[in-house]
């Protein structure tokens, strides 16, 4: 016991200890893992890139943006998290793997937080060590620190908002109220529903403020809580007010719960959704029997303390309880306070109980260390093992699922390759608009990740239209159809299976699936397919007709540019295009818009070059073009009869100017020459 004690001496350096250890972890874990940024993780990020574009923009005075597009580009998600990725963005480079280490800095800080407000409330160093070290290594915690993700910066902001509002005593203190409002704006703009962690702790703190120990500085504390709230609103409240009717119509659908959410609100399973997942995910068996039994301990060791503690546990968890839609990362934020009351019980029972403290870090550290790292198949005999000994009587969440859940992802998803395909495919310049719709939202490839890749990649023209508020089936083909024209959709990427079943949109994207593989679909055809790991094949489709076909020579057309106007064209060498068109763009070399009595012939003359050339901004009615063998050829009478022509600018339209194009494929630039009527 004597060299216990002796070691809790140093709990500073075991902190330190602590924080390494994680350091390591996370640097070893990211070392193994190839999979790609899932759902919100990878929203997060393309939020942070957008943001960086915007403020880019606003710094350099390039484009429109201005305060008000800033605060906007994140219309849901307050943007605190989002804005420091998109500094970061801007110092380092477009790179998502950076934007990870945002979050670990923050979980270190609430580990460093954790202890610091353990201490000063408990008074005691090794209930705040064990407390620190027991919320750092539950599975949720770490797992959340790995993403891009809001909940583990928002833990770190209301630790910081709470130690300091304890140390305001009651508001008196000027310094700790406003660094209190500071932070807690701060976690307001980290996630929206922060003050509901801290609507406990404020009672209690206003209550000593105001009738309590403090009541004798009554008009001090006032004063600092209305100062406080200033700078509180300063922080806050922009970026509310701008996106406020955003907010209200998208709050409308995203708090109704997903299908696979309890449905009825007075219920069994809907008052079981948080104490359950708390067990399988959070907390596992053992820490939860602890934190139960801790529950009843600090009620009967001390009433009114006890009751304090579990108000801060329960007024959040009933809160997310009425609200529809669940997530088991909403009441993260409690993760600390689980970690106390375990402390408190395990240091409190330690002599009675002997050798379980050890039990217990061992269970914990190996449980954590098993789930980061374990590569172990789902329903499999060492899988129930494992699922038992975490989850107990719910063991069936991991045992039917897998055991991999947090653990690192060894398959690379070549998501970047296949997006890369389409953009080489399709053979766009930058200026002309691509539309791709992934009919997929899994965790490893959805919306968001493509997003996150197409701006890493600087695909500036590329957009994804998604069925994403396609709530119900499309009524008949002709309106799924409809959805994918309207929207300017080019290419489909389809999986077998476009999800899970709990999507809000599942059922348009699995009917769109089908469609696709059936015998009704002549919309769209097959060019390529990619087999994800785990065996799911994805299928890229692209809109029929938009096919490359080539000029050949001695050929004439008059639909060049037909339907997107773009016309590419396959050189030969030794080969002259001749077009007549009454707009066009040649790469960077020279582009002009359509001006009334203007006609351009193009004379394109190749010697040597073997490529594609792209001749866009074309009218989409069609131009003619012709291949002819040879360089060298006199075209003095075709733009001497488009001159005197009656009819060279429509029928019965002459041209007032006709502008001969020269251009050597490879020259700087082309030479213009304009001819009169």
């Amino acid at each position: 016991m004597d060299k216990i004690k002796f070691l809790f001496r140093k709990t500073e350096l075991l902190l330190v200890i602590i924080l390494v250890f994680h350091v390591l972890l996370f640097i070893t874990f990211q070392a193994l893992n190839k999979g790609a940024q899932t759902w919100d993780s990878a929203g997060h990020i393309n939020t942070s890139m957008r943001l960086a574009d915007e403020i880019g923009e606003f710094v350099d005075r390039t484009g429109d943006a201005s305060v008000i597009t800033i605060l906007k580009t994140s219309n849901y998600y307050p943007p605190l998290v989002q804005l420091i990725g998109a500094a970061s963005n801007l110092a380092f480079g477009y790179e998502s793997s950076i934007l990870l280490y945002i979050s670990f800095v923050f979980f270190l800080v609430s580990i460093i937080y954790t202890y610091k407000l353990i201490v000063m409330v408990s008074g005691n160093e090794r209930i705040a060590l064990l407390s620190a070290f027991f919320y750092s290594i539950f599975p949720q915690v770490v797992d959340q620190a790995r993403l891009f993700h809001l909940d583990v910066p928002l833990i770190a902001l209301l630790l910081i908002a709470v130690y300091h509002l304890f140390r305001s005593q009651g508001f008196s203190s000027s310094k700790h109220s406003l660094l209190f409002f500071v932070f807690f704006g701060l976690a307001q703009i980290t996630k929206w529903y922060a003050w509901i962690f801290l609507v406990v702790p404020v009672v209690y703190v206003l209550i000593e403020g105001i009738s309590g120990q403090y009541k004798e500085k009554i008009k001090q504390n006032l004063f600092n809580i209305f100062i406080g709230s200033v700078v509180f609103c300063l922080i806050a409240l922009p970026w509310y007010i701008a996106n406020f009717e955003e907010m209200v119509t998208l709050a409308r659908i995203f708090s109704v719960g997903e299908v696979d959410d309890p449905a009825v609100l007075f219920s069994l399973e809907n008052f079981l959704y948080y104490p359950k997942n708390l067990l399988t995910y959070n907390l596992l068996l053992l820490p939860y029997l602890t934190l139960l039994a801790s529950m009843i301990y600090v009620v009967v060791k001390d009433k009114k303390r006890g009751s304090f503690y579990l108000a801060l546990v329960f007024v959040p968890v009933l809160a997310f309880t009425f609200i529809s839609n669940k997530n088991l990362r909403y009441i993260l934020p409690l993760s600390p306070m689980f970690a106390y009351l375990i402390s408190i019980f395990i240091f409190s029972t330690s002599r009675k109980l002997k050798g379980f403290s050890s039990i217990f870090i061992v269970y914990l550290l190996g449980g954590l260390l098993f789930l980061s790292f374990n590569q172990i198949k789902p329903q499999t005999p060492p899988a129930k093992v494992a699922s038992v000994l975490f989850a107990g009587p719910v063991y069936k969440a991991w045992y039917h699922n897998t055991l991999t859940f947090y653990s690192y992802d060894p398959d690379y998803w070549p998501i970047e390759e296949m997006l890369g395909f389409i953009v080489d495919d399709a053979n766009k310049p930058e200026s002309v608009p691509l539309g791709i719709s992934p009919i997929i939202d899994a965790e490893q490839f959805s919306a968001a990740t493509i997003e996150m890749l197409r701006l890493e990649n600087d695909y500036d023209n590329v957009f994804f239209p998604v069925p994403y508020f396609q709530f119900e089936p499309f009524s008949s083909d002709e309106e799924l159809i409809g959805f994918f024209t309207e929207a300017g959709v080019e290419y489909i990427i389809a999986p077998d299976d476009p999800g899970p079943p709990g999507l809000r949109n599942y059922a348009a994207l699995r009917q769109i699936v089908d469609y696709l593989a059936s015998d009704r679909n002549s919309y769209f055809v097959q060019v390529n397919d990619y087999t994800m790991p785990g065996g799911l094949n994805i299928k890229i489709y692209k809109r029929a007709g938009l096919e490359q076909t080539f000029i050949k020579s001695g050929e004439c057309i008059d639909k060049a540019g037909f339907v997107d106007g773009i016309e590419s064209i396959k050189l030969e060498p030794n080969h002259t295009y001749v077009m007549f068109t009454g707009h066009f763009a040649i790469q960077d070399k020279l582009r002009r818009e359509f001006e009334d009595g203007n006609l351009y012939i193009l004379q394109l003359e190749n010697t040597i070059h073997e490529s594609i050339l792209d001749v866009h901004n074309l009218p989409k009615s069609g131009s003619s073009l012709c291949s002819r063998a040879g360089i060298g050829l006199d075209i003095t009478e075709e733009i001497d009869i488009a001159v005197d022509s009656e009819n060279s600018c429509g029928l019965g339209v002459p041209c007032d100017k006709v502008m001969h194009v020269y251009w050597s494929v490879g020259d700087p630039e082309p030479v213009v020459t304009d001819y009169l009527r």
